[in-house]
């Protein structure tokens, strides 16, 4: 397994998890496997905002995306540094591939050490996402579970939500990958 960076520039080796691509402050459209989450990017980027502002939450309609809505979680961020943010809602998509059906809560990954470092890369993502005020990108490789590896990839889509509150949606597809990576994302 490749070494985890950290945010904070830790680095770190997980027998559990293993990033393949990355891409901090945008999302690399050339890079998306999967066309749900690159139409997910295109409609945040099209939401109104002012100059350097995260767009509000309240300006995305969630219902013109009822074909992919199993792929979509949302969580509610009042404080990533403190780790005050949680899931308030979790696809059945990334639920299915990603926690055995049911659906992910934060601080179940931060108990569990083998899927801590899951943890501190979530969190630290979601805080540089709204501290930059820009979306980001990754695609990992996971074995925690008894499908063997699954990899997905995310994009984080960050929001203002009320005076010191954010939202930022998760997108996920996700693919068994038993071997080659070229494989298709459901």
């Amino acid at each position: 397994m490749r070494p985890l960076i950290d945010f904070a520039g830790f680095n770190a080796v997980s027998s559990s998890m293993e990033i393949l691509d990355q891409q901090l402050d945008f999302v690399p459209r050339d890079r998306l496997r999967c066309i749900d989450l690159l139409e997910l990017h295109h409609a945040w980027v099209a939401l109104p905002r002012r100059e350097g502002e995260l767009p509000d939450y309240e300006d995305f309609d969630e219902g013109s995306f009822q074909a992919i809505e199993p792929k979509i979680s949302r969580m509610v961020v009042k404080d990533w540094q403190a780790g005050d943010m949680e899931y308030a809602t979790y696809g059945q998509h990334p639920a299915t591939f990603l926690n055995r059906g049911k659906p992910l809560t934060m601080a179940e990954l931060w108990q569990d050490p083998k899927r801590r470092d899951n943890y501190v890369d979530i969190k630290n993502r979601v805080g540089r996402c709204i501290d930059k005020r820009q979306p980001n990108y990754v695609h990992k490789r996971l074995n925690w579970g008894a499908r063997g590896f699954v990899s997905y990839e995310v994009i984080f889509l960050p929001f203002r939500s009320g005076e010191n509150e954010h939202i930022v949606l998760t997108p996920v597809s996700a693919y068994d990958s038993g071997s080659a990576l070229g494989e298709i994302p459901v």
